[in-house]
């Protein structure tokens, strides 16, 4: 018995699988436009580059004075 119930329960998965590729995406609902993102992204990335500058800056200068 356990045979038979272990086959058809296989069969209804294989029927319902499609189903399952169709299913709601759950992806997070952007805020602004793609031109503000970018701009904000953009934004970030000049700021971590000024800070790396300044770190760098205070390396070299350290090492002048030593």
């Amino acid at each position: 018995m356990s045979r038979y119930r272990t086959f058809f329960s296989n069969i209804a998965l294989a029927l319902a699988a499609p189903a399952t590729l169709m299913g709601s995406s759950d992806y997070p609902q952007l805020k602004g436009s793609d031109l503000e993102r970018l701009r904000g992204d953009v934004g970030r990335v000049g700021r971590d580059f000024a800070l790396v500058l300044e770190r760098e800056r205070g390396k070299v200068a350290n090492k002048t004075i030593s």
